[in-house]
């Protein structure tokens, strides 16, 4: 509760009662991404305190949204496999660091599995893709690109009409298998400019 004998910052604008400041909603997302990140430091923002904000208060408004579209295509993965082969998994999105030089990530070490998918790099007509992916990785339970993940992944594309890996792929080549399209400004997107 704000002290009334000392003025609001500029900019803020104090909530009523049972209202919930966006900013602080996204900064509480963004914490519990970190939780079930595979190291903190793959969620990140730009170093700008305002795009920090901007991007705290995009989450805090319509990251559930998005979370509800990617637990869709979660699902449509899920749906490949019978109901005892499925692997429980939870998908959200994230921020992920450019250091990593990655889209998307599969935390094997959580229970359930946690993939992270930086929506803001990837173009939303490619968000399945992505998950599709990583949820290959839920399946195998392992973080490498070997054979048995190249059949899992024929699988799921089978199942989602999406173009399935040969059997001649290298592991690097699967390494990016589906090939996502990749967006210039990935902040645009978690800043609600796009």
């Amino acid at each position: 509760m704000s002290n009334p004998s000392q003025p609001l910052p500029p900019n803020c604008i104090p909530f009523g009662a049972g209202e919930t400041d966006p900013v602080l909603t996204g900064s509480d997302y963004l914490q519990q991404l970190r939780q079930v990140a595979i190291a903190s430091d793959m969620i990140q923002l730009p170093e700008s305190i305002s795009q920090r904000l901007q991007i705290n208060r995009w989450i805090g408004l319509h990251v559930e949204s998005v979370n509800a579209q990617l637990r869709q295509y979660l699902s449509n993965c899920q749906h490949c496999f019978k109901p005892h082969q499925q692997v429980p998994a939870q998908v959200l999105a994230a921020p992920l660091s450019e250091r990593y030089g990655i889209d998307a990530v599969c935390n094997l070490q959580t229970t359930p599995v946690t993939l992270l998918i930086d929506v803001g790099q990837i173009e939303p007509s490619d968000w399945q893709m992505a998950i599709t992916h990583e949820y290959a990785h839920a399946q195998v339970g392992s973080p490498g690109h070997a054979e048995p993940f190249r059949q899992i992944l024929h699988h799921l594309c089978l199942g989602l009409a999406l173009p399935v890996p040969a059997a001649t792929l290298t592991a690097q080549q699967l390494s990016s298998w589906p090939a996502c399209r990749h967006r210039a400004d990935k902040f645009a997107f978690w800043e609600g400019k796009l």
